[in-house]
């Protein structure tokens, strides 16, 4: 399957459990390993509206895969309650309709979250360029947090990366590390 053909509205999947004709969703393959991006992590699965099986998928696994803001993001949810993500799911596709912006205020809020002072004006603009976070995490509550998983060793220990945090009027409030 062609990469176009997985540009797509991504809002468009999560709009009360329709799939619009002829789109098509990403999820990982039993066993396959979500980040590697290999040609045996991901298969494509086309959906006419957001089936028993498709929905089913969304919940045995956590999340699903989507392109937003020219890149694959993965969406997942604070949640494995059928009805709790199901009223999630516009959320997630207003966020996802958005997510140029979301990714910038996060990662502008990251630099200066992480600055030391001594950075050059070269070296801010090559991180917002360069940062591109991995996961969104949709909570009930409202708010939700932007995942970083895949950052330079130079800037987190291996193991370890950025997660920023937003409160319900979609503003940055904190970082946190994961692991």
């Amino acid at each position: 399957m062609a990469a176009e053909e997985c540009d797509r509205a991504s809002g468009e999947i999560f709009d009360a459990r329709q799939i619009r004709p002829g789109r098509v969703v990403m999820t990982p393959m039993i066993g396959g390993d979500k980040m590697s991006g290999g040609d045996n992590a991901m298969h494509h699965t086309t959906h006419d509206t957001m089936d028993e099986s498709a929905y089913d998928e969304l919940l045995d696994r956590g999340y699903v895969t989507v392109r937003a803001a020219d890149q694959h993001i993965s969406v997942s949810f604070d949640t494995r309650e059928a009805a709790v993500i199901t009223a999630l799911l516009p959320q997630a596709g207003e966020l996802l309709s958005t997510f140029d912006r979301i990714r910038a205020d996060a990662t502008a809020f990251l630099w200066n979250w992480g600055a030391e002072g001594d950075g050059s004006e070269d070296e801010r603009l090559g991180f917002l360029r360069d940062m591109r976070p991995t996961t969104l995490v949709v909570l009930g509550s409202g708010e939700f947090a932007v995942h970083y998983e895949e950052v330079s060793e130079d800037l987190f220990l291996d193991g370890y990366w950025p997660a920023v945090h937003f409160s319900t009027e979609r503003a940055p409030v904190s970082v946190t590390v994961e692991a």
